[in-house]
This record gives structure tokens, sequence and C-alpha cells, in this order.
């Protein structure tokens, strides 16, 4: 099932939110919108845009101040929050030194180019999805002995130097953000509750 709407997390649902971006299994994106400090910003509108265009490619999340607050205390500065929004990609996330792979725009930018921000976010979510995991599902129909020839060689080579040249330009616009300001990331919209929406927010559902 292909989801058009942001999904709202409460802060009871954390902890199933936390359990599924770190899951080896989450085979998208999950973008992550935070509630800002003071009013003025229209954030869960840009979060129901992203989640619009961004559909069957990403996951859209919004998060209140109490689950803001719960996602920090469970993720430290691995976290989002103060309006911030964050992407976190599939790759891992355990340690401070994952940070930068997990790229965020701080409040002050959603609030001065709201939407370039998410023109930015739906085309970062389309050039993730060229490297998305295939699901465990279709594990049975891989060979297990693959032979690779020249031709697939090639293709593979191309696809590492495109995740090579992805890599960089993230480590770019990661640096050019931590000049810019330094609010940090945060939150999500429909309720997630215990387990309920985990099979969802894998990319599953």
């Amino acid at each position: 099932m292909t989801v058009h709407e942001a999904t709202s997390v409460s802060a009871d649902g954390v902890p199933a939110l936390v359990d599924v971006l770190k899951s080896p299994e989450r085979t998208l994106p999950i973008i992550a919108f935070t509630e800002p400090s003071v009013g003025g910003t229209p954030w869960l509108d840009y979060a129901k845009r992203v989640a619009t265009r961004a559909a069957g490619v990403a996951t859209v999340v919004t998060l209140d101040r109490a689950a803001t607050q719960a996602l920090r205390a469970s993720l430290g500065d691995l976290a989002v929050w103060g309006g911030a929004v964050r992407t976190y990609t599939l790759a891992p996330l355990e340690s401070p030194v994952d940070g930068w792979r997990h790229r965020f725009f701080v409040a002050q930018r959603l609030a001065d180019d709201g939407p370039g921000v998410v023109d930015r976010l739906v085309f970062s979510a389309a050039q993730l999805s060229t490297r998305r995991r295939v699901s465990a599902l279709f594990a049975a129909l891989t060979d297990a002995n693959p032979v690779i020839d020249a031709e697939q060689f090639a293709a593979a080579e191309e696809q590492w130097l495109f995740d090579l040249e992805l890599e960089r330009e993230e480590r770019r616009e990661v640096g050019e953000t931590a000049v810019q300001g330094s609010g940090a990331p945060r939150q999500v919209g429909q309720s997630v509750g215990a387990g309920g929406q985990e099979r969802h927010l894998l990319g599953c559902a």
C-alpha cells in the first residue's frame, strides 16, 4: 500500500519508531518533521506536501513537542527537534558518528524557504530510492551463486559511482546546514502505536 499522508507519532509511539529507524529490515527512508518551538511555520502542511510527492519512495512522520522530547531522550544527538526536519536513510543509526548520514534542515531554513526545502527533501528521497533494500520476501528468488557478466559489472560500477557522488553531496549539504544555524531536527502526523504501524514504517505495508 502506498501512503500519501504523513503519519503522526505520539510520545507513546516513539519507542516503536526508534525500533523501526534502527531496523535492518526497513526499506524506505523516513523523513521526520518536528513541531517548532514557536508558531508561524506551516510545518504540517510542508510534511503533507512531502508525503504526497514522495509517496512510494519515503515515509513521512510528524512529531509534536512531547514526541520530540521522547525521541531526543532515546536517540540523543541522532534525534531531530526544534522545528527541524531530518531524513533517516537506511544507513546505521547507532552512534554519533552516524549522524552525518541522516541529513537535516534546521527550523530557520524551513521557515525561510519551506517550498525549497520540500523540493530538496523529495529530490533526495527519489535519489535514495535507487539504492533501496530488496525486501526479504524476495530472498528465495536470489541465486545462491550468481555469475556476474561484464555488463552487470559495468552497471554495478556505475551505481557505485552514483552512490559515491550522492554521499559527497550529502556531506556538503550537512556542512552548509551546520554553518547556517544551530537549530536541530524533530517530529511525525497520525498516531503510531507501540507496534501497530511498524510494518507501515518499515515500508512493508
